[in-house]
């Protein structure tokens, strides 16, 4: 099976010809379910659905490989059910907004202190939120 075969295979909404002969799909989007893509041809809704899930699968989004990484160290027990709660939260509360970008845009170190918004009330605060962006690259490499 060729690779754009999986990914069509990957698809989970149909896709169909409208009754003006153009071509219908969803493409799925976390806050709105499913965002409706009408093109010309069949071969063009293909594209789009192609470069959708190789861009989903080949650069995940930051929050993507914040949850993977969380529950992979739960799973290993190098954390409690407390701590990966406390970071899931954190992660909610602090990076929600960078969390939305892809792991391969090019990002700075100004990305990131502006994304954080930059107060910090207390030690624990900070040092939660360190322990966040310092691990996640590690976990990306591995």
């Amino acid at each position: 099976m060729t690779k754009k075969q999986e990914l069509l295979n990957k698809h989970p909404y149909k896709v169909w010809e409208g009754s003006n002969g153009k071509w219908y799909t969803y493409l799925p989007d976390e806050m709105k379910g499913g965002v409706l893509k009408k093109r010309s041809s069949k071969k063009d809704i293909e594209d789009i659905i192609i470069i959708y899930w190789d861009e989903a699968i080949n650069s995940p989004t930051i929050k993507n490989i914040f949850y993977e990484w969380n529950d992979y160290r739960l799973e290993l027990n190098k954390i409690s059910k407390s701590s990966h709660t406390r970071l899931e939260q954190v992660f909610k509360r602090h990076y929600s907004e960078f969390g939305k970008r892809r792991i391969k845009d090019q990002m700075g170190h100004s990305d990131i202190t502006t994304s954080e918004k930059y107060y910090h009330r207390n030690r624990k605060t900070l040092e939660k939120k360190s322990e966040i962006i310092n691990s996640i690259p590690e976990f990306t490499l591995a």
